[in-house]
């Protein structure tokens, strides 16, 4: 079954309350990186759009995009999410 943009939300929260928890203030991903967690990345059938929606819709004020493909939505999309979370 493909991943789907909620299976990289949940990996993506589970992700920000582990850094959260170790005591960082921020943390910069990559949705390559995220992809790979899950499995799936670099084969013909990857998700990588819904990886990086995922990563779009879990920011929240004050968080940033570091980092951008031309078209919005690749693996060297780089996000910086601030913690803690709201």
């Amino acid at each position: 079954m493909p991943l789907t943009t909620d299976d990289f939300r949940r990996e993506l929260r589970e992700c920000l309350s582990q850094v959260e928890a170790s005591g960082m203030t921020e943390i910069t991903l990559r949705a390559g990186d995220l992809h790979k967690t899950l499995g799936g990345y670099s084969g013909s059938n990857h998700r990588m759009s819904a990886c990086c929606s995922a990563m779009y819709q879990a920011m929240e004020i004050g968080d940033e995009i570091v980092k951008a493909p031309p078209k919005g939505k690749g693996a060297n999309l780089y996000i910086c999410y601030h913690l803690p979370r709201p």
